[in-house]
Formats: C-alpha cells, structure tokens, sequence
C-alpha cells in the first residue's frame, strides 16, 4: 500500500491509526499541513495547524501533534523571531482541542531544564527543533512513578540536546536528561518496560548511536553503536523501534538504510532504499517502523467491508 499527495516538498513521520487511516505531515512551500488518508489512499481531510515531524493517535480518538508558532520572546532574541514548538491536540476531524507551548512550560519549571541558546538562521531562532512526541500512558507504570500518568507527554527537542517528559495539565515540564549526554536527538519513545528508547545522532561528535535509558535513575542501560562507530552515523532524522521479539530495528536516514539488530548488537536484517540518485546516493528514509502482520491484516479486512458497503449503496 502506498499514499502520495503533490506536489510536495517533504513528509515527515507517517503514523498508521487503528482502523488503517494514514496521518502524516507534508511539507508545501513554506506551509505545513497535517493531512488524514484512508486505506485506500483517498484524502480525507488535511488542516494548516502548524504541525511537523510528529503525531501519535490517542487511545481515546484525539490527535497529538507537533506544532510550530513564531513568536517574539524578547528573553531569547530582542530583534529576530523566535520558533517556539508546542504539543496540540485535535479532534479526530483534526479540529483543534487544545495548544500547550514548549517555551511556556519549560519556563513554569526553571530548575527541570535550562533552555540552552541558540544561534539564529535565515533569521530567525529555531529553539526547540522538537522532532517526536509520544505521551506516557501506561496504567500498568503509574503505580512506579507519576512520570507515567496518562497527562504527561516525552518529546525530543533536537536543539536543546535533551528529551523532556511535560505535565500538560499542569503546564509545565517535569522531567528531563540528555545535556551533555547526547547531541542533536531524534525519536524518543516508552517501552513496556518503562524505559525510554533514543536516536542519539551525535552532532559534533561524527557518530549515532541508539539508547535505551531508566528515566528513574537516568542511567543508560542498553545502546548500539557501530563496531567501528563512524560507521554509523546520520546527522539529521533518525529512528529505533523496540520489536516484540526484543530486537531494534534502525533507520540510517541520511544514509537511506535500516537494519535490526539483537540486544547483543548482531546485525539480522538490512534493508537498502532502492530509490537512489544516478550518482548512487540513497534515498532519504525519514523513519521506519514495523507493523504486526495481524495488525494489517484486520486494517485490510475493514478497508475491503468498507469498500463493500460502499459499493452495495450505490
């Protein structure tokens, strides 16, 4: 199954909903737009929110999504505009529901994270860089830590060097790590076991590599890097997902590859984006992720009942 809308610039991170619908955010020009498709690939709908790099679907319908506003926040530049990044949630028509800024709360809580300074381009200051955002909804984690109520949201900020747990009830952030850890983040996601996995893309230090942290004793406990280690190595995107059978699977992305590797680090599948340039340059893989065979196999019964039911209207 494939989707396309053009003409595009880019898409970013595609998320795949229960009942088979595709969310993604597309670049067109200078314009964002958060875009809905069926199965089938028939648009549903799409809204100009802002949104990039993230969306995750909510267990209840809603949609969390990564928002960009320009703003002028004289405590960061007093004569270019800054980019601040905020969590918003819609509506299953993508209808705005709420907006929580990422300056806003990380200012609420001072002692959780200072934000670092950063140095303008093309005129303007692109604070955060957030890149991922998935909530820490685990009932069967609450009763661990408050880190993991249903209120609070992870999300990865690129130019802050760090991930950040925030309390979007309260409005503030209420956990975070990564400075002087890791460099230039990317795809920060929960475990069932409560641990946290993280692209680390290393900027400046010309290495990636992927994490697996305890958030409670911010003590890295698992990562992959390369045997050689600038043998892997993207200085933008990048994605991990944990699989079921305990395995990482690793997107390359400047490099246009992923590979799955075991806890030990055993290399056990390898996959090479066959769209390349004539000069041989792969194809961008912004992220990839696996999906049960059972998971597609119901989206494709509905889409197949749907069609029916479309077609017995007529």
């Amino acid at each position: 199954r494939s989707w396309k809308r053009g003409p595009c610039k880019a898409w970013s991170n595609a998320e795949l909903t229960p009942d088979g619908d595709l969310l993604v955010q597309g670049r067109y020009g200078r314009e964002s737009r958060l875009m809905r498709f069926d199965w089938d690939g028939e648009l549903l709908w799409e809204r100009r929110v802002g949104a990039h790099h993230d969306v995750e679907v909510r267990p209840d319908g809603r949609i969390a999504v990564l928002v960009q506003r320009a703003r002028r926040i004289p405590a960061i530049d007093a004569t270019r505009v800054t980019l601040d990044h905020g969590i918003a949630l819609l509506d299953p028509q993508g209808q705005l529901l709420e907006e929580h800024s990422l300056y806003d709360m990380l200012r609420a809580a001072p002692d959780v994270l200072e934000i670092q300074p950063v140095a303008p381009a093309g005129g303007r200051v692109d604070l955060f860089h957030a890149n991922s955002v998935e909530f820490m909804d685990r009932p069967q984690l609450a009763s661990r830590s408050g880190l993991y109520a249903a209120r609070n949201a992870l999300v990865s900020m690129r130019h802050q060097d760090a991930i950040a747990i925030f309390d979007l009830e309260a409005g503030k952030a209420v956990w975070a790590w990564g400075r002087g850890e890791i460099s230039g983040p990317h795809d920060a996601s929960l475990l069932e076991n409560g641990h946290l996995l993280v692209f680390d893309n290393g900027l400046g230090r010309g290495w990636s590599r992927v994490i697996e942290l305890d958030p409670l004793s911010k003590t890295i406990v698992w990562e992959n890097r390369a045997p050689t280690p600038r043998d892997f190595y993207t200085a933008g995107r990048g994605s991990s997902q944990r699989l079921a059978n305990g395995n990482t699977l690793i997107a390359d992305s400047d490099h246009g590859r992923a590979f799955e590797v075991t806890p030990d680090g055993e290399i056990v599948w390898r996959f090479l984006n066959p769209r390349a340039s004539l000069q041989g340059k792969r194809a961008t893989i912004v992220r990839m992720k696996r999906y049960p065979p059972a998971f597609l196999a119901a989206v494709e019964q509905r889409a197949a009942d749907h069609r029916k039911r479309k077609r017995s209207a007529m």
